[in-house]
This record gives structure tokens, sequence and C-alpha cells, in this order.
């Protein structure tokens, strides 16, 4: 189950990597410049982005952004998760922009109907394309990009029902 995110090379990712809204990708890209603005910052900076992003902003109560921000307190955590960005999505993009082979595994996307669940279906079409054999839709409703906080029993439903099949 793949939650609210895009696939790094698998359309669309080019529209999303375009979306001013998600500047951010960019930017923990730049090698050192995000670290050296968010250190020390990483409460202000995350609860910054829990709000942007949700639609129901009470949903990521503050001790959750301070557990994150603890959890990034160090320039070496914040480095690693900066990372992600600077090297896993370059190298997916390439992998995932490539394969082809047949893929019978299930996946289920799941997006936020104020979130990615617009761009979901888009998805789906190209994994299909790239050989996945059975991929499903489903739509998060009333939540925005952070599904599991925003709507915990519609997701839990959710990976109940597809577990079960």
């Amino acid at each position: 189950m793949i939650l609210d995110a895009p696939l790094p090379g698998i359309e669309p990712w080019e529209e999303i990597k375009a979306n001013p809204a998600l500047w951010h990708f960019a930017f923990h890209q730049t090698p050192e410049l995000p670290e050296k603005l968010v250190a020390g910052r990483q409460f202000i900076y995350f609860r910054e982005f829990f709000n942007r992003l949700a639609l129901n902003r009470q949903a990521v109560p503050d001790a959750d952004v301070m557990h994150y921000a603890r959890a990034y307190a160090a320039l070496r955590q914040l480095q690693a998760g900066l990372e992600f960005y600077r090297r896993a999505y370059p190298t997916s993009e390439k992998f995932n922009a490539a394969e082809r082979g047949v893929l019978d595994v299930p996946i289920v996307l799941a997006g936020g109907d104020h979130a990615m669940g617009r761009l979901v279906p888009r998805l789906a079409d190209a994994l299909r394309k790239h050989g996945c054999t059975n991929v499903m839709v489903e739509l998060v409703k009333d939540s925005g990009h952070w599904v599991v906080d925003e709507q915990p029993e519609i997701v839990a439903q959710l990976i109940e029902r597809h577990a079960s099949q």
C-alpha cells in the first residue's frame, strides 16, 4: 500500500516535481544549504510542513511534531533525512522510469482527496504500463497528505480490507 506518495520516475512525476507547492523536493536536494537553514529550527520547519500539506491541521499535534524534531535534532540525522531527496529520489527516478518487468504483487495506491488523490488514477495507469498487473486505487476522503494522521480509521479499514483479500 502506497499512501499519498508519488513514485519518482513514474508519471505524473514530472508534473509533481514542477508543482510550486512541492518546492521542498528541489530545496532538500541542494547540498548543505537546507541543513544550515533548518538546524535548530526543526520544530518550526516540520510544523509548517504538517500544516501546509494537511487538510486537518489538528490531526498532527505539536507533541507529534516535537517527536520528529527531536529525531532530526542532530546534524547527522537531519542530513540522513535530506539524503532521501538527494540520493534516493534521483536513483529511484532512473530505476523506476526504466523498469518494465511484469510485477503481479498487489499494489494499493491510496491518496487523500485534497492531496495526491486526484493524481492516483494516473499513477495507477502508469504503473500498469510499466508491467504492474494488480494495481488498485483508493481515495481517502476528507484528507490531505497525512492520511494516516488525518483519517486513521479509514486507512485502517483499507489496510484490513486489502490485507484480507
